[in-house]
């Protein structure tokens, strides 16, 4: 079964560039969503993964997270974004996201290998507790 990787990130360059750093990874499946309510609209299809940009243009990555968390307990959240700002980071923090990436030069290559480690953990939660 395929992971589900959920991206939502209103700068489409930055979207298809995320894609692209996760070719390699075996047996996930990506969805990009260029606002937060088309992400919304579909959490009920269940992802494993959310990538959440802060800055979008219709809601706040915080309002998406808590959504998620509403949701989707289950799903793990990573903030990739360049709002760096302590006080943000610690908000997001606080709502139990997973990792927090600053946009920058290399964050590409981190967010492919905080996306590996991730899966394992995924994975392995799926092969130990069945799904009811």
């Amino acid at each position: 079964m395929k992971n589900k990787i959920f991206i939502v990130e209103d700068n489409r360059t930055e979207g298809l560039m995320m894609q692209l750093a996760f070719s390699g990874i075996e047996n996930i499946e990506i969805a990009y969503f260029a606002t937060g309510k088309d992400l919304l609209d579909n959490l009920h299809r269940s992802p494993d993964v959310v990538i959440v940009d802060m800055v979008l243009p219709d809601i706040h990555g915080l309002g998406i997270i808590k959504e998620i968390r509403k949701h989707q307990p289950e799903a793990k959240v990573i903030v990739m974004s360049a709002d760096e700002r302590a006080g943000l980071i610690a908000q997001a923090q606080s709502e139990g996201i997973y990792n927090y990436i600053v946009k920058g030069e290399s964050c590409l290559r981190y967010l492919k290998t905080v996306m590996e480690d991730l899966l394992i953990l995924v994975n392995f939660k799926k092969a130990v507790i069945p799904v009811i």
